[in-house]
């Protein structure tokens, strides 16, 4: 565990560094400059990588993090003396202009530590990142069982493939091979090299800086545009931003959907920015900013998994539409030609949907094909109360959720992200309960995957969540200033406080343990099982839960694998069946495989040697295919006949095989002609391709 931690910390300074220092150049201060880090991290990462392809200049540590963090750094120490020269100076008009300063009392004290004022923005960001960095101490990395432990679920063949593939290769492009979003790709290659860590280890690191750093404070950064003026909100949301189960924990058992846990991670910040971005007040600098970075953040989000640009852009089309009309009020329109604005930024909205739905590049996304298991009144269920796919439900996560959902119904300037929640909350129930055309339409730019739409609601939740909190927490000061008879409003008397403070924290300790954990005494359908399931889920994905290993690699497989590179080396062609484990040989031990995914290439010579490679002493056309490849061995770890042409009793991944299309490297044994036994234990193989 000591190189695992240790990971950890050099994950979470390649994420944060060059995007802090960047921050900082754009004129970003104090603990901005840390919130957006990771959002700018991303997009430099994603953009660097393909550029020094496109160049011939290789990816790595030097050049993909120190170079820019070099020149961020200089930037930044510009920036700051201008500012400091600045500072001095009165401020040009300032005789002929007075303009009262706007409150922003995220600014102002919220406690003195050691001698030093912390500000209320201060002090949420740090409970942001302390509560993710707890839980991912708590819940992700007890449930690895081993620093080396991986998912060998059908995606994670191609996300360690990829990673790997970078490391060796120094391109750490997202076009490499045709364009595939690969900034967490880069961040995951960067550490394994930074820390000659293996492929596994540096995928684990990279979760706890994306989960314990980087969505905490993307989170902040949108409670804190969407709040200004109410720091307690802030400060709620910061301490609930992990109280919802499926996100990130359960998506992560899902493919697993790295990518998309990146960018679903940063979607919220890119979402803060953009409310700063619209809003009528924002002072003409901070919206230049803003734009910069709403820019920087759509790079973002689009080199990490598109997808989140469409998420936050669900979330973010109630504020659209309010935003046009008060910009159409601000500059002197009628009530009723600021309705009509709103109505065009509709339509506009429409017509751009309406398009990207007809790209071509788009068709094979939103028509693929996806099961309906549930009925819509099934999934409002388990979205109330954040089921969805799990189906173990969190109550007290969901009962304060619609309490602030009503509260911002109530509140006239957040009535729109009440509305935006529940566009996320519709389409998760149109992907999981609708088919056909409309469900293409609505949901076709996530692959009409409710997991994923699930895991957009699940994050955009934490708005209403705080809300709901603050409401908690607003009756509870009430009730203590009723019982201490306190007839005027302000502050408490000093006793008072301190007794409603212990009490908000008995409360919310026993509202967490509700919402976290299945209690005893309560009724069974009353508990709250999300945590408790996914953390179930992922210690039996990751081989350490009560069913032992699970997945078509075990452990002996691993070590013969470890021999096969010892004997061959890593550069030596070897056939392989990926679905006996053997796909995983590639990220593991850097095995130069016929097949590092599950789904073959499209190539006739592959074809052939999947369908035919044991005719190889008496088919010509096998041994062209065979030297068309350069192969030189062919690996089995499941060797024998069975019902599926592999050893029955064995470990292997079923999901999507086909016995028909493999036969060719499945029948192969030690009789087979022209295939010379060099490793063999128990039904295990690596054979020699004689020459011809």
């Amino acid at each position: 565990m000591p190189h695992l931690m240790l990971s950890c910390v050099v994950a979470i300074i390649l994420l944060m560094l060059p995007g802090a220092l960047a921050a900082r150049v754009l004129g970003c201060r104090g603990v901005g400059t840390i919130a957006l880090a990771p959002l700018i991290t991303c997009a430099v990462y994603g953009v660097l990588g393909c550029a020094y392809a496109i160049v011939g200049m290789p990816s790595g540590p030097v050049t993909l993090f120190a170079v820019p963090s070099v020149i961020f750094g200089a930037g930044a120490f510009v920036r700051s003396r201008i500012e400091r020269g600045r500072a001095g100076a009165p401020a040009v008009g300032a005789h002929v202009r007075e303009r009262a300063p706007r409150v922003h009392p995220l600014r102002e004290r919220a406690l003195t530590l050691f001698g030093h004022d912390i500000s209320w923005a201060a002090f949420a960001a740090s409970v942001a990142v302390i509560v993710g960095l707890v839980t991912c101490a708590t819940v992700f990395l007890p449930s690895l069982g081993s620093p080396d432990a991986f998912s060998q679920n059908y995606d994670n063949a191609f996300h360690m493939s990829r990673v790997r593939t970078f490391m060796d290769t120094g391109v750490y492009s997202s076009l490499a091979g045709g364009f595939y979003p690969s900034a967490w790709h880069c961040l995951a290659a960067l550490i394994g090299v930074t820390c000659q860590a293996s492929v596994p280890m540096a995928i684990s690191a990279s979760m706890v800086a994306i989960e314990g750093v980087a969505y905490p404070l993307s989170m902040f950064v949108l409670l804190a545009a969407l709040f200004p003026t109410r720091p307690r909100r802030v400060v709620l949301g910061c301490l609930a931003c992990t109280m919802i189960a499926y996100f990130p924990w359960r998506i992560m058992l899902f493919g697993p959907l790295y990518p998309n846990v990146l960018s679903f991670s940063l979607m919220t910040a890119v979402a803060g920015v953009f409310v700063v971005l619209v809003d009528t007040e924002t002072e003409r600098p901070r919206r230049i900013r803003a734009a910069i970075l709403f820019v920087i953040g759509g790079i973002s989000l689009a080199l990490a998994q598109p997808n989140g640009v469409f998420s936050a852009g669900v979330f973010l089309i109630p504020c659209c539409l309010v935003a046009a009309a008060r910009w159409a009020r601000a500059a002197g329109a009628s009530r009723g030609l600021s309705v009509l604005a709103a109505l065009g930024c509709a339509l506009l909205i429409v017509a751009i949907w309406v398009a990207l739905l007809c790209l071509p590049f788009f068709k094979p996304i939103v028509t693929y094909p996806r099961d309906t298991p549930v009925n819509w009144l099934q999934a409002l269920k388990w979205a109330f109360h954040f089921s969805f796919v799990i189906k173990r439900p969190q109550f007290m996560a969901g009962f304060i959720v619609a309490l602030g959902g009503l509260g911002l119904v109530v509140e006239r300037r957040g009535r729109w992200v009440a509305f935006g929640y529940a566009l996320t909350v519709a389409l998760y129930v149109v992907a999981i309960s609708f088919s056909g055309q409309l469900r293409e339409a609505l949901t076709g730019f996530w692959y009409n995957d409710y997991h994923r739409l699930a895991a957009a609601a699940a994050v955009f939740a934490i708005v209403p969540l705080s809300v709901g909190l603050d409401y908690v927490v607003g009756a509870i000061y009430a009730i203590a200033r009723k019982l201490v008879c306190v007839k005027k409003a302000g502050a408490l008397p000093r006793a008072a406080a301190v007794v409603c403070g212990l009490v908000a924290c008995v409360v919310f300790a026993g509202m967490y343990v509700l919402n976290s954990r299945p209690v005893r005494f309560l009724p069974e359908q009353y508990k709250s099982y999300g945590y408790d399931a996914v953390m179930y889920e992922m210690r039996d994905m990751y081989g350490c839960g009560e069913h032992g290993e699970t997945g078509p690699l075990d452990a002996p497989e691993r070590a013969f694998l470890d021999r096969v590179a010892d004997e061959v080396g890593h550069d030596a062609v070897i056939v392989n069946q990926p679905y006996d484990g053997s796909v995983f040989g590639y990220a593991l031990d850097d095995l130069n495989l016929l097949f590092k995914q599950y789904n073959p290439p499209d190539d006739p010579a592959v074809a052939e040697i999947c369908l035919h490679a044991r005719e190889l002493a008496t088919d010509p056309a096998v041994r062209v295919a065979i030297d068309e490849v350069d192969a030189a061995y062919v690996l089995q770890l499941d060797q024998g006949a069975g019902p599926q042409d592999m050893n029955e009793k064995g470990s292997f991944y079923l999901n999507g095989y086909g016995k028909e299309s493999w036969e060719g490297i499945n029948l192969i044994n030690d009789e087979t002609p022209g295939f010379t036994p060099v490793l063999a234990e128990g039904d295990m193989r690596l054979y020699r391709v004689e020459a011809a």
